[in-house]
Order: structure tokens, then C-alpha cells, then sequence
């Protein structure tokens, strides 16, 4: 074991009073970092949307888990709180092409008047397969087919 997994360790059992606790925190967090390895989409990336003048009017995260989870929270410049979307993705082999079904979204814009009720749809149609390309320009850069390019975000705030 590395050095530094080995100081990492010592240090979580003393909290912890467990060695084997311990070791088994480590061995999570470089499971996890083999997976994103292997696995180049997991985690969280952004991108900015600006106006013809230069100014941002939405800033767009896309998360992806291990477990074939999908996130996406949009923050519109003005909005009350952010559009979140969620559901399952899948990729090939190869990693060049991604399948996302998005389930659920929130917040519900809707509106009752003479007693129907009407909602806002999201951005992205629920329960529809969406499929892109996936090109890779960089460890921390991807582009979708769509022409949407993602960097790599340290989180989803």
C-alpha cells in the first residue's frame, strides 16, 4: 500500500479506534477512484451559457454515479432556486456514447385555473431516451453530440 494510504489509515483509526474500519474507508475511496478511472464520466461537470453581451444567464451540472445515476441541476440567472432533473444513464463499451432517461424533476411549475391544473414541462422530456456521443477533449473537458461541452467541476453545489 502507498504511503500516503498508509498515513491516511493510521489516521482514520485513531479516530475511529478501528483499524480494520479504517482500512476499509481507504479501500472505498480508491475503489471509487479506480471506477472514475475506468469510468471517465462519473462525476460532476459544469458548463456556462452566457448572453450576446458576455453575461451568464444559466449555469448547467451534469452528475453521474458508479451506480448508473444521472443528475442535473440548472441555475437561471434570476430564477428562485435551480431546475433539478434525475434518472438513469448507461454507456457503451467503449465509453463514446451515452443513453440517459430522465425520471423526475423539480420544482413542479404548475397552475390551477377553473379547476384544471396545467404543468411546465422540464428541459428535458421525462421517461424519453435521450442519446449523445461522447467525445473526450482532455481528462477534464467532454463534448456532447448536441455541441454541449462539460468541464470537470470538483461538485454540484
Amino acid at each position: 500500500m502507498p504511503r500516503r494510504s498508509s498515513e491516511a489509515a493510521k489516521a482514520v483509526a485513531r479516530i475511529t479506534g478501528s483499524a480494520t474500519a479504517a482500512m476499509a474507508i481507504i479501500a472505498a475511496l480508491a475503489s471509487s477512484a479506480a471506477v472514475a478511472q475506468t469510468q471517465p464520466l462519473i462525476g460532476a461537470w459544469s458548463r456556462t451559457n452566457y448572453t450576446q453581451d458576455g453575461k451568464p444567464w444559466l449555469v448547467t451540472y451534469l452528475s453521474f454515479t458508479a451506480h448508473g445515476m444521472v443528475g442535473l441541476k440548472a441555475f437561471y440567472t434570476g430564477a428562485p432556486q435551480p431546475l433539478v432533473e434525475v434518472g438513469q444513464y448507461k454507456t457503451d463499451a467503449s465509453g463514446t456514447s451515452i443513453q440517459m432517461v430522465f425520471r423526475d424533476f423539480s420544482p413542479k411549475q404548475c397552475v390551477s385555473v377553473a379547476g384544471m391544473t396545467g404543468c411546465e414541462p422540464p428541459p428535458i422530456p421525462l421517461n424519453q431516451l435521450v442519446s449523445r456521443d461522447v467525445t473526450f477533449m482532455g481528462p477534464d473537458t467532454v463534448r456532447f453530440s448536441d455541441g454541449a461541452v462539460y468541464v470537470r467541476a470538483p461538485a454540484v453545489p
